[in-house]
């Protein structure tokens, strides 16, 4: 749950960052880790 708090501002930030691989693939792992959680 705090890793997701975390994470969160960082992911939001990044969604609206124009698309590049690694923007992709962090958010591949992110929605990888709430799947994992939920």
């Amino acid at each position: 749950a705090e890793e997701a708090q975390l994470s969160a501002p960082l992911y939001l930030a990044l969604r609206h960052s124009p698309a590049s691989p690694i923007v992709e693939r962090f958010r591949e792992l992110v929605a990888e880790a709430v799947q994992a959680s939920g």
